[in-house]
């Protein structure tokens, strides 16, 4: 290629290059390469005057607010230029990549120490660098936690959960929600999320982070919070079906149906219950307490005698047993069941 014709394409690539970028834009890059950023700011706000949509305009003045130490304005800009367009979409990730990164370093070191506050404080740092970074809420909502933050770990927790994508549900983050709504009384909040936990575990029965439990454990507990006593039942009821060889679930069944008065219906489970676990006291406890209070006094002795073997403190126990031994001629033994009662009103 003749030497003249080189020549005339390099000045024409050279005007299409510099006749494309304004005079604001060329001295913003010029004092960015001088490491002048106050002076790169002034300019890149004279091309904004002049292009008020201009990506690279908002790009420089993220990148200078960053090397200035002013993270939110650098986020803040950095948004602002890929709103315009994504041309320095490239750039901006690895930025806040690296600046996340360092922060991050340092919250791993704090939380290891289990200095939570200092923790806190560093990962709050790589959250205003990156703002739509899901991982960092939800870190943030696991320390403020563990640190009885729960106000905190609750904005932590739901804002992680509004930038969930489309199909992917954390439960880890869904937790801490559960358990914070349940400790504020937010009982409608917390039935939700304890409904929407357990239908997040794909296999209950293989479930090792104990998640399912959990959730049911606190949708339990806000029912008798709420003491809708029906809806407890029910619940039960279902869990039961996934766990049929789960005793302190039938205690619980057990439980509700002593709320509603069913006496009958608890007695049925207390027995399901000593079938496998004869020497559950609870079971026993309860199951003689319900014969004594239904008069069959002879049907309550067995269960209350194991109910004082397993449990010689036991005052129920002892008071029931004495009351089923004189209720059934068994005079001599219900002396010694009321001198163990004596002894026991006693302190001895």
């Amino acid at each position: 290629m003749p030497l003249l014709k080189i020549i005339t394409i390099s000045l024409i690539t050279l005007i299409l290059i510099f006749g494309c970028i304004s005079p604001e834009l060329r001295s913003a890059r010029i004092a960015l390469n001088e490491k002048d950023y106050q002076r790169a700011l002034r300019q890149a706000d004279l091309e904004l005057q002049r292009l008020p949509g201009s990506s690279e305009a908002f790009y420089l003045k993220g990148y200078c607010y960053g090397k200035l130490g002013e993270l939110a304005r650098m986020s803040q800009f950095y948004d602002s230029s890929l709103v315009y367009a994504s041309t320095f979409k490239g750039r901006i990730e690895d930025e806040r990549r690296n600046l996340v990164a360092r922060y991050y370093r340092r919250f791993t070191d704090y939380y290891d120490k289990q200095s939570l506050d200092s923790a806190l404080a560093f990962i709050d740092t790589a959250i205003i660098v990156d703002p739509h970074n899901i991982m960092l809420y939800q870190q943030a909502a696991v320390t403020a936690y563990s640190a009885d933050q729960n106000e905190r770990a609750l904005t932590y927790a739901q804002k992680a959960i509004a930038l969930e994508p489309v199909g992917q549900k954390d439960l880890p983050t869904r937790q801490i929600v559960l358990e914070i709504s349940f400790k504020n009384e937010e009982f409608d909040a917390a039935i939700y999320l304890a409904k929407e936990i357990m239908s997040l575990v794909a296999d209950p029965l293989a479930d090792t982070t104990g998640a399912y439990l959990r959730a049911f454990d606190v949708q339990l507990a806000t029912y008798e919070k709420k003491q809708d006593y029906d809806a407890a039942e029910q619940a039960i009821a279902d869990v039961i079906i996934l766990f049929p060889g789960r005793n302190d679930i039938l205690l619980n069944y057990a439980l509700m149906k002593l709320r509603k008065n069913d006496f009958d219906g608890a007695a049925v489970v207390y027995k399901r219950i000593l079938e496998t676990a004869p020497d559950d006291f609870t079971a026993n406890l309860n199951l003689g307490t319900i014969l004594v209070n239904q008069g069959k006094w002879l049907d309550a002795i067995p269960y209350l005698k194991k109910a004082h073997e397993l449990d010689a403190s036991s005052r129920i126990a002892v008071q029931n047993l004495m009351a089923a031994y004189f209720n059934t001629d068994q005079e001599k033994l219900g002396l010694e069941m009321k001198a163990k009662l004596d002894a026991l009103d006693a302190g001895k």
